[in-house]
């Protein structure tokens, strides 16, 4: 169990011992950690959301309602679709439910996928059909007129962009780190953006 895993890393007996964080998925559980976590001197326990909030704010990335919620963008990647649609030929691909578009986006966001070069190149899983090459270029027109319409509401961020938010500040970040260990709890069930690859930077030794 993660608990017990983190416990033994924050134990100063053991090997390269330093205080460590334990990071799970929701607020009930985070809630039960800690109940059983009490006893145990060097180990926090947060849920990734709290984390990456607190990371960001910590550097001055992040102010007061900055991440756009479900409602929010619903209304942005509407307006990006439209807005893409008109610059192209007309096509049933632009009609497609607003749904379908939204986890195309999170789904880019949560494999890290920084340029349309990059898209184009990877393996997209889930789908029973795969995007043609030009309707991936279509969606990467589709994302960044959203990020445009996000920023320009008001909303740096969503859920699904603050891990590369993390990343990037953490690359840029000198400053000593707080945890010697982190310890993930339900890494499956994440994407890869969001679990390991932005962690490794977080501790000074990641676990």
């Amino acid at each position: 169990m993660a608990i017990h895993r983190a416990a033994h890393l924050a134990d100063a007996r053991t090997r390269n011992a330093g205080p460590t964080l334990l990071l799970t998925y929701n607020n009930s559980l985070v809630t039960y950690l800690r109940h059983l976590a009490s006893k145990l001197p060097g180990v926090t326990i947060e849920t990734y959301g709290t984390f990456t909030r607190g990371y960001l704010a910590a550097q001055g990335r992040m102010g007061y309602n900055q991440i756009a919620g479900p409602d929010q963008r619903r209304i942005f990647i509407e307006q990006a679709v439209k807005e893409a649609a008109a610059s192209y030929k007309p096509s049933s691909f632009f009609d497609r439910a607003t749904d379908f578009f939204l986890d195309e986006l999170e789904w880019i966001d949560g494999n890290g996928l920084a340029t349309v070069e990059a898209y184009l190149a990877v393996n997209r899983v889930g789908r029973m059909a795969a995007l043609q090459p030009g309707q991936r270029r279509a969606v990467w027109d589709i994302r960044k007129n959203y990020l445009i319409a996000r920023s320009s509401g008001g909303y740096p961020y969503d859920w699904a962009s603050l891990p590369a938010a993390v990343r990037a500040s953490l690359a840029a970040d000198a400053t000593a780190r707080r945890y010697k260990h982190i310890v993930v709890d339900e890494a499956q069930d994440l994407s890869p953006s969001r679990s390991v690859r932005w962690l490794r930077r977080s501790p000074q030794r990641a676990a």
